[in-house]
């Protein structure tokens, strides 16, 4: 095995909404160690062109890596939704920008004066889990800074519930922690541009806010040699994350067609690539069950949400079910997964087990 890698750490995106707040040492780890660790080879270099005729591909340095098989995992692009004065949330590298404007609104309402801070969905393709956990740990900042509730947080979102895809339960679960953080929930909000004053969304819909956070739009990985969609992402099979008339190739993760961009089912896509491949070699494997679930840690600011709902064909088809008390799978990582979270804890364990909440007090709805 080789992995193409164009970096030198591995940075755990799912941590990256709490460095505002409060910086996390686990968020990156040295890659060569994590390859090293699942028996790989790292190669450093950026995928620019895939080469299926021949089984190669092209890095940006002009090399050329043959394969038997490929596994296209390279993520999406991201473009900001909105233009300045908003910024965008991408990771951990707009951190320090995020908490100095959560640090300015604390200013101007201890000042005195009344200040909208507004965290922005974008519609399209994405996952929306940052802007809640962003909002949610901001107002709980401004809250320990007593700047409420002369500023006021927002949620804008194109959604008609809060967190409508993890299903009902966990939605209405969600609303109450919004609530009771003081987060404004604006739904049905396709917003379009930022003029300094007002977010612009669609159908002449103005909201007042003196300052915006906005997730960024996803995009297509854009790699020569590979098949897209109309928006630019892969297309893959949904039961086994091939790539639709090219022999032996993969997507997972961002890069593909599903349009939830959620590191748990990033995991359990390699998983179906990965049983497809061992059967293709005639070697047994046990990674063939394939429910499709989506398992969402959502952090607060002091703690974790803990939210689970079955997917099918890329719909939701049931209620979903939640817990604020205790983790519903084991691990209870953030990115759910049979193998990632003991190779990034060191413990080389492989499992990744259910649970349900413990009627009636640990869980919020029934």
């Amino acid at each position: 095995m080789t992995i193409l890698a164009p970096d030198e750490r591995f940075v755990h995106r799912p941590l990256s909404t709490k460095e505002p707040f409060d910086p996390d040492p686990a968020l990156t780890r040295p890659l060569g160690l994590l390859v090293a660790a699942a028996g790989a080879t790292l190669r450093r270099g950026r995928l620019a062109e895939v080469r299926p005729d021949s089984r190669s591909v092209v890095t940006g340095d002009g090399e050329t890596i043959g394969y038997d098989t490929l596994i296209v995992a390279v993520g999406a692009r991201t473009v900001p939704a909105l233009g300045p004065p908003a910024i965008t949330f991408s990771g951990a590298s707009d951190a320090a920008a995020v908490r100095e404007m959560v640090d300015d609104v604390a200013r101007t309402a201890l000042a005195g004066r009344d200040v909208a801070l507004a965290f922005v969905v974008p519609p399209g393709p994405g996952w929306d889990l940052p802007a809640y956990e962003l909002s949610l740990a901001s107002a709980h900042a401004l809250e320990l800074a007593g700047a409420t509730p002369l500023a006021r947080v927002l949620l804008v979102t194109p959604e008609r519930r809060p967190l409508e895809i993890m299903g009902d339960v966990p939605s209405d679960a969600v609303a109450k922690d919004l609530a009771a953080a003081r987060v404004e929930f604006v739904p049905d909000a396709d917003v379009r541009d930022y003029d300094g004053a007002e977010l612009h969304a669609a159908a002449g819909r103005r909201i007042h806010a003196d300052r915006v956070v906005a997730l960024p739009h996803f995009t297509g990985p854009g790699i020569a040699g590979l098949p897209r969609d109309p928006q630019g992402f892969v297309p893959a099979t949904w039961t086994d994350s091939r790539v639709p008339g090219l022999e032996r190739v993969f997507v997972i993760g961002d890069a593909g067609g599903f349009p939830v961009k959620q590191g748990g089912l990033a995991c359990q896509q390699a998983q179906l690539a990965a049983h497809a491949i061992c059967v293709a070699l005639g070697i047994e494997s046990d990674l063939e069950a394939w429910e499709p679930a989506l398992r969402v840690a959502m952090w607060n600011g002091e703690g974790h949400r803990y939210m689970r709902v079955d997917l099918g064909g890329g719909h939701s088809e049931s209620v979903g079910v939640t817990s604020d008390r205790e983790e519903l799978w084991t691990p209870g990582e953030k990115i759910a997964g049979r193998f990632l979270p003991g190779l990034l804890d060191g413990s080389g364990r492989e499992s990744l087990i259910d649970w349900a909440p413990r009627p009636p007090h640990d869980i919020d709805a029934v």
